[in-house]
């Protein structure tokens, strides 16, 4: 790379986050200016995940590194193995990359983030991270993001709001930009299924009576969703 571009590693670690950096990603391998680093790690390489690298490699994002510290379950116990786990292979990885990444870009609050950008701490590798100052209730989200917020020197947040949280998390405005959400910019090139394909991809006719239901499990209360279970 040149002196006038920039290696910029950017961390994925699940179907989700990689959704909402499609138009970067994008974006930034269009660029000539900027040389792509896409570190995949998390449900990415999981087989029961369904193994989401290769819808990566579908859509040609081409050479990437690999980091595999995936847990084989939920439970407290193992989460908190693979965020140490992450924490020792990313370590390697941050160690021998530091001399030639010029920004590391992080997204979210997942624990597995969170383990990967802690171990870049101490090499003083630059961190931009997208999404911070929001809040998840009932979760342990809000640990990870607001943690990524204070090892983060350059921050894209979504709101307003979330601006102004940020800036008090920090206690400065600088490097703070309210930028809006990636995931706006995915609708312009977002195609719904015709009636006939949604039938036949879930089974369900658009004119029947349907209600969809999702559920955030609250994480600072397992407790309580057990017995609601």
């Amino acid at each position: 790379m040149g002196r006038l571009g920039m290696r910029v590693a950017v961390l994925t670690s699940s179907r989700a986050d990689y959704g909402i950096y499609l138009p970067l990603l994008k974006s930034l391998k269009a660029d000539p200016f900027f040389e792509l680093e896409l570190v995949i790690f998390g449900t990415h390489l999981s087989r029961f995940h369904g193994y989401t690298l290769d819808e990566i490699r579908a859509d040609g994002f081409e050479p990437y590194v690999t980091i595999d510290s995936m847990a084989l379950c939920d439970s407290p116990e193992a989460i908190s193995g693979a965020m140490g786990l992450t924490m020792v292979r990313f370590a390697g990885y941050w160690a021998e990359a530091e001399e030639r990444i010029q920004l590391a870009i992080c997204l979210g609050d997942r624990f597995e983030m969170f383990a990967a950008v802690s171990a870049s701490v101490p090499f003083n590798i630059p961190l931009a991270h997208i999404h911070g100052g929001e809040t998840t209730g009932g979760a342990i989200d809000d640990a990870f993001r607001h943690s990524m917020t204070h090892m983060a020197r350059h921050h894209f947040t979504s709101t307003e709001e979330h601006t102004e949280r940020v800036a008090q998390l920090i206690g400065s405005n600088d490097g703070v930009y309210n930028v809006g959400t990636l995931s706006l910019d995915s609708l312009e090139q977002f195609e719904p299924y015709s009636e006939a394909e949604f039938e036949d991809r879930f089974g369900i006719g658009v004119d029947a009576n349907t209600i969809l239901v999702t559920l955030h499990p609250e994480t600072r209360a397992m407790d309580e969703v057990e017995k609601r279970a």
